[in-house]
C-alpha cells in the first residue's frame, strides 16, 4: 500500500495512529502489518480489554471476530467496544439479534419490542437454561405464555388482543421485571406498528418485581 513502506511501522486500526511495534501486544501488531484489525495498546486499555485485547469485528468483519467466551457456558462480557457494534438507527432486526446471542456478542433478548442487554444476568448461560432457550431471540410470545418450548421464541403470528386476561399480566410482569433490571439497547423492528402502550402501563403500576432472573 502506497505510504506504508516508509517506515514499515504498523498502522492502529481505531486511531490510525502509525507506532513501533512496542506501541502494540505482539499479535496485535502482526495484524496491523498485515492490514488486518490491529488494535494498539493504548486504544485496548481505553476499551477495557487491555494490552492482548483483540479487536471485535466491524461491519466489514465476521462477527466471529469477536472475543468468544473460552469455556462452554461462559458468555462474551460486554465491553466499551460493542456498543459501537450496535445497529446505528437503534433497530434490530431479528437476524441482527441472532448475533447477539453469548457467542458472537454480549447476550441480548427481546420483549414487547424493546432489545435488551442480559449478559450480566447469572440465569443467562450460552447453551444453558433460559440462554439456550432465548439467547439472541425475541420472547415476547413466551414471556406472555410462560411458555420454555423452544417454538415460542421468535414467534411473532399472535396478536396482543387474542391474550387472556393472565397472559397480558404476565407480559407485563416480565417486560417490568426485564427493562427495569437490565439496559434497553434497542428496539426490534419486526415489532414496528405494535402497540403495548397497556402493557407499559400495567408494568407501570405493578409493585417491583422479585422474579428469580439476576
Amino acid at each position: 500500500v502506497a505510504g506504508r513502506a516508509v517506515s514499515d511501522m504498523p498502522i492502529c486500526c481505531n486511531c490510525k495512529t502509525e507506532k513501533p511495534n512496542s506501541g502494540f501486544s505482539k499479535k496485535q501488531a502482526q495484524k496491523a502489518r498485515a492490514g488486518g484489525e490491529g488494535l494498539c495498546i493504548a486504544c485496548a486499555d481505553e476499551a477495557g480489554g487491555g494490552a492482548g485485547y483483540a479487536a471485535p469485528a466491524t461491519s466489514s468483519a465476521s462477527p466471529a471476530a469477536s472475543a468468544a467466551p473460552s469455556k462452554p457456558g461462559e458468555a462474551v462480557t460486554w465491553k466499551a467496544i460493542h456498543a459501537k457494534q450496535l445497529p446505528a438507527d437503534g433497530k434490530f432486526s431479528l437476524e441482527a439479534l441472532a448475533r447477539w446471542n453469548g457467542v458472537q456478542l454480549p447476550m441480548c433478548v427481546g420483549v414487547c419490542g424493546k432489545v435488551v442487554d442480559v449478559s450480566s444476568s447469572d440465569n443467562f448461560k450460552v447453551d444453558q437454561g433460559y440462554g439456550k432457550l432465548w439467547a439472541g431471540k425475541d420472547t415476547t410470545y413466551a414471556m406472555a405464555t410462560v411458555s420454555l418450548k423452544p417454538e415460542t421464541a421468535n414467534k411473532l403470528d399472535f396478536k396482543l388482543e387474542d391474550l387472556e386476561e393472565m397472559q397480558v399480566k404476565s407480559l407485563a410482569g416480565w417486560y417490568k421485571h426485564f427493562t427495569g433490571k437490565y439496559p434497553v439497547v434497542g428496539t426490534l423492528q419486526e415489532y414496528d406498528g405494535w402497540d403495548f402502550s397497556e402493557i407499559e402501563k400495567l408494568a407501570q403500576e405493578m409493585p417491583a418485581t422479585n422474579f428469580a432472573s439476576k
